[in-house]
């Protein structure tokens, strides 16, 4: 399953990526980091999350910095990664994730439950 998180409009701030990065690093053991220096792409960098020798979820931020792509087919796992990501954006952003089809979107917030997230996947 393929997820975006992000605000509803053009925001005037930014995931700080290096603190992101360093984070991720800091409080994801099996973690790949993968900078992304062609200029024409859409994204900063990627990361993989292994477990037993294998990616287990993919995430991308975008080079504005407000928008994460997260691919997982580990559902809990992309709660807890969506979770995670979402407290590197201001706490009062209106902040939603949604499908590749925006065929649903909810707001991502510390109130939002495991259940609630993982129904509407």
């Amino acid at each position: 399953m393929k997820i975006f998180i992000s605000p509803l409009a053009k925001p005037d701030w930014a995931v700080d990526k290096d603190v992101f990065i360093e984070a991720l690093r800091t409080n994801w053991k099996e973690v790949i980091i993968n900078k992304i220096e062609d200029e024409s792409r859409k994204y900063s960098f990627t990361w993989s999350i292994t477990q037993n020798d294998k990616d287990v979820l993919e995430g991308k931020l975008d080079k504005d910095g407000s928008t994460f792509m997260l691919e997982s087919e580990d559902y809990l796992l992309l709660y807890k990664c969506s979770l995670y990501c979402r407290e590197f954006m201001p706490s009062t952003a209106h902040i939603i994730f949604y499908d590749e089809n925006y065929s649903f979107n909810l707001e991502l917030n510390d109130k939002l439950s495991k259940k609630d997230f993982i129904d509407v996947l």
